[in-house]
């Protein structure tokens, strides 16, 4: 069931029932209608697109700061996670043979400069630290950080 507070389909719903309404109603009955109230046209045509156009901005700038909101979460997650990684080689490496040893199919699937990683001993210390880098990002490799249980 789709949900009626949801700001997308409320406004789709006032345009669709809008929509509706001026296409049944015949120039007559609009021009009355205008009469009626001493409006004219041309303002009555302005207004209506003001405030659709008011409506659209909103709803977009709404959906926009909601995904930079998301996006930002995301990278704050992400730094926290590269401050986790630990900041010697040695611990680096023992962090990826760790990871490596328990999924094969990780290790198979990435290289170091483009170098199969065979034997972590040959990779310098920043082969293998750049790796467990690249690796926090796409989450691969799962770091404790400050405020996480």
């Amino acid at each position: 069931m789709a949900d009626s507070n949801d700001p997308a389909r409320r406004v789709q719903a006032i345009l669709d029932a809008l929509a509706r309404s001026l296409l049944e109603a015949t120039d007559e009955e609009i021009a009355g209608d205008l009469k009626a109230i001493e409006a004219e046209p041309v303002k009555v045509d302005e207004q209506m697109k003001f405030s659709i156009d008011g409506a659209i901005d909103s709803f977009y700038r709404a959906k926009w700061e909601a995904l930079r909101q998301e996006r930002q979460h995301r990278i704050n997650g992400y730094a926290k996670c590269v401050e986790a990684v630990p900041t010697s080689p040695e611990q680096c490496r023992a962090l990826l043979t760790e990871v490596l040893a328990s999924n094969a199919a990780l290790k198979s699937s990435i290289t170091a400069q483009f170098r199969e990683l065979e034997d972590l001993g040959r990779l310098s210390d920043a082969d293998v630290t750049g790796v467990v880098r690249n690796l926090v990002a796409p989450e691969f490799i799962k770091v404790k950080h400050a405020g996480s249980e």
